[in-house]
């Protein structure tokens, strides 16, 4: 739970409102100068979680649900056999 806004999101991560607004304001005139000269269409950009994504601010799993475990256990489990079979192929 974030302690900025009280969502369902890391404290620190763009996901917050709050952060991004305070990440908006300290480069204002950053981004006022880069949108005048055509070198970002929104000033969204600069984020690296696009905005689309952030407003669908549902999480998939609780903190303690089982499926998230199961979720994180299959992903790494697919990496470390990515891993095994490039190991294999270096041989």
């Amino acid at each position: 739970m974030c302690i900025n806004c009280g969502g369902p999101h890391q404290c620190n991560s763009e996901t917050c409102r709050m952060i991004v607004d305070k990440t908006f304001e300290l480069n204002k005139f950053v981004i006022d100068i880069l949108l005048e000269e055509d070198i970002m269409n929104n000033k969204s950009e600069i984020l690296r979680v696009p905005r689309a994504a952030i407003r669908q601010e549902s999480l998939p799993f609780d903190a303690d649900d089982k499926s998230f475990e199961q979720f994180v256990d299959k992903i790494i489990s697919q990496r470390l056999n990515d891993m095994s079979m490039e190991m294999q192929n270096f041989r």
